[in-house]
């Protein structure tokens, strides 16, 4: 007797138990229970046996893999990082071959691959019928290092009344790149991914990795940079400020008002310091007002140096002047 014949006695047991009334069924549980058991989970092995004798068509997606690169080259286009391949096999050849494909090797050696033949040649037990794409062409060129500066695409976005002070740095601040010639010879930079931070404090320091922007033909010396920044909270100050003409004879010059006031958001723990500044004072220059037809000027604001302003407006927003003619 064949292992199917076995096999097809046991379901139609099986079947016979199942259609059997309760009442007569009960009869014959207990100490044949176990074989009711035995012979379920027999079938189930049996199916499952004959199942995977059976030949499937089946359409896989398998890794491709570059071999033979030669030694100071490096590739200007990648192919594919997988084929959908379809094949022809025992149902346990196709599941072997679904939890652990066997990659496709590309050699780099030839300009253009029939990966049909490729294939065959790799995935053993099944039968490649068709795989896409057929044809992988690869492009190489001379190796190159190059060491370029990073450009830092992270924005940070300070809560209401704060602002960032200074400029956000980045370490390292560049990176040594790697590819072929053609392809790295105009990249001026690289860039970080882009990133959006909300800082919960007055220091931000965040880890951010590099882009890849070449599809993996470029590698890099260093996966990532650190970017900070400080954040501190602005507040709204004014004050009145002395007005000071730049290359002007002594007594020349009057203004009208003397003074101009200044409104200009400050530090919030500088607000003191920047009331009290004595060279916090608005300018001009004396050459401009010679110059000048209108009787009124624009005057700039000298701010005092290791205050943090964000930004200011004077009122008026003009200045009114006239020039004292002296005669000897």
């Amino acid at each position: 007797m064949t292992a199917q014949e076995s096999g097809n006695k046991l379901v139609a047991r099986l079947r016979r138990y199942l259609m059997t009334a309760p009442a007569e069924r009960a009869d014959e549980e207990g100490p044949q229970g176990w074989v009711v058991t035995f012979c379920i989970l027999a079938s189930l092995l049996l199916w499952f046996t004959f199942s995977m004798r059976e030949t499937y068509t089946r359409t896989l997606e398998v890794p491709l893999r570059v071999v033979n690169l030669e030694e100071g080259a490096a590739l200007v286009t990648r192919p594919p990082a997988t084929a959908r391949v379809q094949v022809v096999g025992e149902g346990i050849q196709l599941l072997r071959l679904y939890y652990n494909p066997t990659a496709i090797p590309v050699d780099a050696s030839q300009e253009t691959l029939d990966m049909e033949v490729a294939a065959a040649e790799a995935i053993t037990g099944v039968r490649v019928e068709t795989i896409i794409p057929r044809v992988v062409s690869l492009q190489q060129d001379r190796r190159i290092t190059k060491r370029v500066p990073l450009q830092s695409r992270v924005s940070v976005v300070p809560p209401p009344g704060h602002h960032v002070i200074g400029t956000p740095e980045i370490r390292p601040d560049s990176v040594t790149i790697e590819g072929a010639e053609s392809v790295i010879a105009n990249v001026t930079s690289w860039p970080t991914r882009r990133l959006q931070v909300q800082p919960e404090a007055d220091t931000v320091a965040v880890q951010v990795s590099l882009a890849d922007t070449l599809s993996q033909l470029v590698s890099v010396d260093v996966p990532s940079t650190l970017f900070t920044a400080s954040v501190r909270e602005f507040t709204e100050g004014e004050r009145d400020v002395r007005i000071v003409v730049i290359g002007a004879p002594p007594g020349e010059v009057q203004f009208d008002p003397p003074t101009v006031r200044v409104i200009y958001q400050v530090a919030l723990d500088q607000y003191d310091a920047a009331l009290e500044a004595e060279d916090f004072y608005a300018e001009v220059s004396y050459a401009a007002m010679r110059a000048d037809t209108t009787g009124s000027i624009v005057p700039g604001i000298h701010l005092p140096g290791g205050i943090e302003f964000r930004e200011y407006r004077l009122e008026p927003p003009t200045l009114g002047y006239f020039l004292e003619v002296l005669f000897d």
